[in-house]
């Protein structure tokens, strides 16, 4: 599920990599939020929940991991940190649950997802898709 300014709305993600950025860009997950980067950040969704991965592209406005009970950590680009179910990803303005649901034969849509929601200071016309390739 993504809130994204109220609006409530699922993003799953394909088992293998995942690349979320913004709108305009080449990203498998695109969200409509001004504060990220075309190709903010990698998501790699693993076999099982202790396989999945995230790692910062480079991004402008960076990105940060909170594993359940830890601290924020500011990610280094292209260092690849474990993802952990229920880790919190804030990017930019953007804060995103990550969900492990298991690895699948089926749709490639159907092993983990995220849960967003953006900060107060998004602008209220911002909505989230899920556009891909």
């Amino acid at each position: 599920r993504v809130f994204l300014d109220g609006e409530e709305q699922s993003i799953p993600l394909k088992q293998g990599s995942n690349v979320i950025g913004k709108n305009g860009g080449s990203a498998d997950v695109r969200l409509h939020a001004a504060s990220l980067s075309r190709r903010h950040a990698l998501i790699t969704v693993g076999d099982k929940a202790g396989d999945c991965t995230v790692e910062d592209l480079g991004s402008t406005n960076l990105s940060s991991v909170v594993v359940p009970g830890g601290q924020m950590q500011q990610m280094d680009t292209g260092r690849v940190y474990p993802l952990p179910h229920a880790s919190t990803l804030v990017m930019g303005d953007v804060h995103a649950t990550f969900s492990f649901s298991g690895a699948s034969v089926g749709p490639p849509s159907s092993s983990g997802g995220l849960e967003s929601k953006t900060r107060a200071s998004t602008r209220a016309s911002e909505k989230s898709s899920n556009q891909r390739r």
